[in-house]
């Protein structure tokens, strides 16, 4: 259990010096803090935020509730939350209790926290034994990812990045509401995430510097490569994924975007670079594409990680093996969020499709933002921006931002495999089954159902977390398994590469459907 608040919304105490990064902290995305001291709290890099801020921070919030009609339509971009204002009141109104039932004493101490703890808990968790974490460990995640390895603590009544309750909901409006509701914006409120002050230059390919690179693996092997999304929360599923990549040497490995809460220096340390830093020490070659939650603090800590750690130094990238060309393009920061609208950018991935088509290679993409989602038959305007540009050569189409695990059939409208893997760390809701779920824009063929601690009644509320492992075989196919973070494989999916590079579904086996 968290010793104070702070701990508690962020996994980590709250720092004793200032963090600035040599000096690249975040600058504000509403420009200076001037002379008011909220935006000053707010705006400024979480590990410089203290508890004494939060009451700050939150009146801030409530000023522009009171103030800004468009509040809750900012906030549900940040969060997800289609919420009214009557809503954010009454959320606001809580967290101010918890602030204040929490605030340290005046010997520095943590204040009433763990009382508060207890008190914020579902009468669900509180019954939960000290030993759940490993019982459930050593019965349950396979045994190459455990036996002999440092414990990893499961922390079931960890509420960090849920937005369904009111610990969850306060880490996000602290930590990101002041970003939400001051980022700069174009028309129907589209969030511009080049334009935030302070924000890094976003960087363009040249002649010199392609932005394309080559995958090679050991003469026989075939190429292993690991997908996951939203997987910036050093929760314990995050860790384990983590771990799993470590163990199994995968070859590359694409991350898809989101460091949660916005993708700070202390955040990035914390929920990514620490968490896959044996992963970049054992030889894989990790790319990373932003999304919003690393482009709410200007994108610098995501650059200063690309220079210090990886091989590419730009948001978009292609990876070419002799069968594949994977494709990785940011929907963040040279756009309007969601959206390829760069000419530049756009140029740059037709040539990319084309290139790929003429090579016969297969193309994935991978993109942060989707193009449509589980139980919605809307398709967004990426769809169309990426057909605008593909002549028909996207093959298939990973992506992350909503929050959970599917694999869906080409469309009419939708002619590609498209794979949403937004489960990668965030703790989303459980998802119903493919038979149980609303329309979608494009056949499901599997879907994650599942719960976080399958086969026990615990947190049955969250979805099970996991990624996908892509193995690309000599003949070209290219066998998909979607895996969760014990290392159990949910789904087994094997496409048959054609002549020209396009592929055709050729086996399925849905564990979760068949369990």
């Amino acid at each position: 259990m968290a010793d104070s608040l702070f701990e508690a919304l962020t996994g980590y105490p709250e720092s004793t010096q200032n963090f600035d990064a040599a000096g690249k902290g975040l600058l504000g995305p509403g420009g200076d803090a001037g002379e008011n001291p909220a935006r000053a709290a707010a705006h400024d890099d979480d590990s410089k935020r203290s508890e004494n801020d939060f009451p700050a921070i939150l009146q801030f919030l409530k000023t522009q509730l009171h103030t800004d009609k468009d509040f809750p339509e900012k906030m549900k971009k940040a969060t997800g939350l289609d919420k009214s204002a009557e809503f954010w009141e009454e959320q606001l109104r809580q967290s101010q209790e918890i602030v204040n039932q929490s605030k340290p004493t005046l010997l520095g101490g943590p204040g009433n926290f763990r009382e508060v703890d207890e008190e914020l808990q579902p009468p669900g968790l509180l019954g939960i034994p000290a030993s759940f974490s490993d019982d459930y460990v050593s019965k349950n995640v396979i045994e190459r990812y455990r036996k002999g390895l440092a414990s990893i603590d499961l922390k079931p009544k960890d509420h960090r990045f849920e937005d369904d309750n009111a610990l969850g909901i306060l880490g996000w409006l602290l930590f990101n509401g002041p970003e939400a509701v001051t980022v700069p914006r174009g028309p129907h409120l589209h969030e511009q995430f080049s334009r935030i002050s302070g924000a890094a230059p976003f960087r363009r390919h040249s002649a010199a510097d392609p932005f394309v690179y080559k995958l090679d693996s050991p003469a026989g092997t075939p190429p292993r490569i690991a997908l996951f999304a939203d997987f910036g929360t050093g929760l314990g599923h995050s860790l384990f994924i983590a771990r799993q990549l470590d163990v199994d040497r995968y070859h590359a490995a694409f991350s898809l975007g989101d460091v949660y809460y916005t993708g700070t220096f202390e955040q990035y340390k914390e929920y990514f670079e620490t968490p896959l830093d044996k992963v970049l020490k054992n030889g894989t070659q990790l790319y990373v594409i932003p999304d919003n939650h690393d482009g709410y603090s200007g994108f610098n800590a995501y650059l200063d990680f690309l220079d210090r750690r990886l091989k590419h130094k730009g948001s978009y990238f292609a990876v070419e093996t002799e069968h594949v060309q994977f494709i990785g393009v940011d929907t963040i920061w040279h756009s309007d969020r969601g959206r390829i609208q760069d000419e530049s950018v756009r140029n740059w991935l037709k040539e990319r499709f084309a290139a790929g088509r003429n090579a016969r290679r297969t193309n994935i993409l991978m993109t942060g933002h989707h193009p449509y989602e589980y139980q919605s038959t809307r398709i967004q305007e990426l769809n169309n921006d990426v057909l605008d540009l593909a002549n028909g050569a996207v093959d298939l189409w990973f992506w992350g931002n909503t929050h959970y695990c599917a694999l869906f059939d080409k469309g009419v409208s939708t002619p590609y495999f498209g794979s949403c893997i937004g489960h990668g760390g965030y703790p989303y809701g459980q998802q119903p089954p493919k038979h149980e779920a609303k329309p979608s824009a494009a056949q499901v063929l599997f879907v994650e159902s599942g719960s976080r601690y399958e086969g026990s009644p615990v947190r049955s509320d969250r979805g099970m977390n996991g990624f996908c492992a892509l193995e690309i075989v000599p003949n070209g196919d290219i066998e998909l398994h979607y895996r969760d973070w014990r290392g159990a494989d949910r789904c087994d999916v094997r496409f048959a590469k054609q002549a020209n590079g396009s592929v055709q579904l050729a086996a399925l086996e849905d564990h979760v459907a068949n369990h």
